[in-house]
């Protein structure tokens, strides 16, 4: 993505988080990005292009936060709170703060294959951070950890889609990182 068009995806993700993607026109896009209507054609040829570049940014945007927060840290269980503040828990305050989000995600569900695995490898690419530090552990239980991001990025996803509020949210992510311990962590 050209950083130049930053502005536009984030006008774009805001507005159709709020008022849908159905709902919105590109028009009131370039409005809200303060540009014509040429310029953000320019950059995207329709929605959907503009919301995989917003999903695909915000998904490389948390993997160098997850990168920023986890250096320096030692411990798996403080590891696996950064995931979970930011792979988690802000993506469902987010749903839960814009009445459209789903519509967007849903968006992001039928963009073609190659476009929702390269933002799935920024997830993954995330979880790989926090747990590559205990890969010699996975192996002993003849694990990859590749197969086990994926896994867990797979199980994060069905968390905030299952949790109905954030207590939940947080009940459900421990299970997730107390199986994830148990397989991190020297017996």
């Amino acid at each position: 993505m050209n950083e130049k068009h930053l502005p536009l995806i984030e006008a774009a993700l805001k507005r159709f988080a709020h008022y849908g993607v159905k709902k919105t026109s590109m028009a009131e896009v370039a409005d809200d990005a303060g540009v014509t209507r040429r310029t953000l054609y320019n950059a995207f040829a329709n929605k959907e292009e503009v919301i995989f570049a917003a999903l695909l940014h915000y998904a490389g945007q948390s993997k160098k936060d997850v990168e920023r927060d986890c250096e320096g840290v030692e411990g798996a269980s403080q590891r696996l709170d950064i995931l979970y503040q930011h792979l988690v828990l802000t993506p469902y305050q987010a749903m839960q703060h814009f009445p459209h989000m789903g519509e967007v995600l849903e968006v992001g569900e039928s963009l073609p294959p190659d476009q929702k695995a390269a933002i799935k490898a920024e997830y993954v690419g995330a979880i790989r951070l926090v747990l590559a530090p205990y890969e010699a552990h996975l192996k002993r239980h003849d694990l990859s950890l590749d197969d086990l991001c994926v896994f867990i990025k797979g199980a994060m996803t069905q968390i905030k889609g299952d949790a109905e509020n954030e207590e939940q949210l947080s009940v459900l992510f421990n299970t997730l990182k107390a199986m994830t311990m148990g397989l991190v962590l020297e017996s």
